[in-house]
């Protein structure tokens, strides 16, 4: 993730020292960076990218290793679910965690919903 942290050092020097189209657009593309919902899409997209690749690989050799490509199929399965219900997903914890690193405030997702 070392290329999202030059990204937004970029961002904040263009913020700082271009002209004001420039500022705008920057403060604007920083800002939807810096929310949950960009990290959460950003790591759902690293593992499901990851999964495809090793799925991709699989097909790849001429035995065609039937097993591990339908074990690999089920992964992708597992992952689509769990985006579902992700209260105590691994991928939810990792988006937590970066953002933490990141200071990304997370907002409570268990707190009840208001309107307003």
């Amino acid at each position: 993730m070392r290329m999202f942290n030059i990204v937004c050092i970029v961002l904040q020097d263009i913020i700082k020292f271009g002209n004001l189209t420039q500022m705008s657009a920057s403060d604007g593309i920083y800002d939807a960076m810096a929310s949950v919902e960009f990290v959460f899409i950003l790591h759902s997209m690293i593992e499901m990218l990851g999964i495809t690749d090793d799925l991709y690989q699989a097909f790849q050799y001429k035995s065609q290793d039937i097993l591990n490509a339908m074990q690999l199929v089920s992964s992708i399965k597992t992952f689509s679910r769990n985006l579902e219900n992700m209260g105590g997903d691994p991928l939810f914890e990792k988006v937590k965690l970066f953002c933490k690193n990141h200071n990304i405030e997370v907002p409570n997702l268990n707190a009840p919903y208001k309107v307003g």
